[in-house]
């Protein structure tokens, strides 16, 4: 079955090579397959030849590298193209948070590291299209197979392995996961736990070089750092980290980027 589910990966990444994927959690965002001769970019961002504003103090000691002034319902990461989007799917541009008049027009994908604490037992779960695989991991296992990801914060959720149920023939998926999985995550730096299983989502491990990660608590989001402080307090209703200086958030509707201390 591992070597299945290794085979199905591969060509998962070489055939569409992954989509628009944002954040864990059950608020995928679902993308627009393209965008029509003409159509407006939207966003209203600073006037053609206007600077963005500097460092604007925000409430909470956070300030703003440019205000929330962007209407968009959320903001994802395009490994393809290796971009932020819109939820409606235009691309981003990181400074300013404008949009760039392209778009993304993939299917979804999306990658989910799971743990038993109980059986100290890990679990990938993988899917892209309308599909998804899924297998056990020893911590050993895990390590070797996913080695790019062991230096690096992840979400993992917390999941009942003797729950996962074998599809004898598979239609969407390998595994049914529905009783196993508690939709609760820690934050990891690789296995190595730095959080309980205490929040809802955070985002997807798409961007490797991050030492931060945007994380969601009681419908609110934040970003912890790779020594599990929180450095961007939990009062967004969105957030995903551009690097380790400045993330995207979102406050009372609109999109804005803020300075990561």
């Amino acid at each position: 079955m591992k070597k299945l589910f290794l085979l199905f990966l591969v060509v998962v990444l070489a055939v569409s090579f992954m989509a628009c994927g944002g954040t864990t959690g059950n608020n995928e965002p679902e993308i627009d397959e393209g965008v029509d001769e003409g159509q407006e970019v939207l966003g209203e961002g600073p006037e053609e030849g206007e600077e963005p504003p500097d460092e604007i103090a925000g409430s909470g000691g956070v300030v703003w590298v440019v205000n929330p002034a962007f209407p968009y319902e959320g903001v994802g990461y395009c490994p393809v193209h290796e971009t932020f989007f819109s939820y409606g799917g235009a691309h981003l541009d990181p400074k300013t948070g404008m949009e760039t008049g392209e778009f993304c027009g993939h299917g979804g994908g999306w990658i989910n590291f799971m743990y038993d604490p109980a059986e100290n037992i890990f679990g990938v779960a993988y899917g892209s299209e309308g599909d998804m695989t899924f297998s056990f991991f020893t911590e050993s296992e895990l390590a070797a197979q996913f080695h790019f990801y062991m230096d690096k914060l992840i979400m993992i959720e917390k999941f009942d392995s003797t729950k996962v149920k074998e599809i004898e023939e598979p239609d969407w998926g390998t595994h049914d996961l529905q009783e196993a999985s508690t939709y609760k995550y820690a934050v990891s730096l690789g296995t190595e736990m730095l959080s309980e299983f205490i929040y809802d989502g955070g985002e997807m491990s798409w961007r490797l070089f991050n030492d931060v990660i945007a994380v969601e608590l009681d419908n609110r989001w934040g970003i912890i750092d790779i020594n599990g402080n929180i450095v961007i307090p939990f009062e967004f209703e969105h957030a995903i980290s551009i690097d380790n200086e400045t993330a995207f958030a979102k406050l009372d509707g609109k999109v804005g980027i803020v300075q990561i201390p």
